[in-house]
């Protein structure tokens, strides 16, 4: 059984969700603060060394034309130094991820049969790093649904 990693990578916090190729169902995790970057480093890669993680599927924003954006930029440097700390064998696949967070929030919305509250309400629930996660969720979940696709 594979292990997966979803990681919705942000300048404030890293949501995560996680996975397995067995019932390939992607769950959100607690999103990791980015206020300091290596500590951020660190505690991804205890995550993917305790839950004996495979594979990270990590969401890049691409232009919509296609080309790398500035945030995509970023992540291949997040990446790069994350890939320092788990060494070789954790294969890490980047997937574009234009308007998951979108996704995330509508399926939120759904979840909860309301729309949110407030803008306070969304801005906590951001803060919490509820959307995020819930972003890595959806980014981990496609990656599943395209290889039941692949299958068939």
């Amino acid at each position: 059984m594979t292990n997966y990693l979803g990681l919705d990578v942000g300048k404030k916090r890293v949501g995560v969700s996680r996975g397995d190729d067995e019932l390939r169902l992607a769950l959100p995790m607690d999103a990791v603060p980015m206020a300091d970057r290596l500590s951020c480093l660190r505690e991804i890669a205890h995550t993917i060394s305790k839950l004996n993680v495979s594979v990270v599927i990590v969401g890049s924003p691409l232009n919509m034309d296609g080309s790398k954006s500035e945030m995509s930029k970023y992540i291949d440097n997040f990446i790069l130094d994350l890939e320092k700390f788990v060494g070789g064998d954790v294969v890490f696949v980047i997937v574009d991820e234009r308007l998951t967070s979108v996704q995330a929030e509508a399926d939120l919305r759904i979840a909860r049969g309301t729309k949110f509250e407030s803008h306070d309400h969304k801005r906590k629930m951001r803060q919490r790093g509820v959307i995020d996660s819930n972003a890595a969720t959806v980014i981990l979940q496609d990656h599943f649904n395209e290889l039941a696709l692949r299958v068939q």
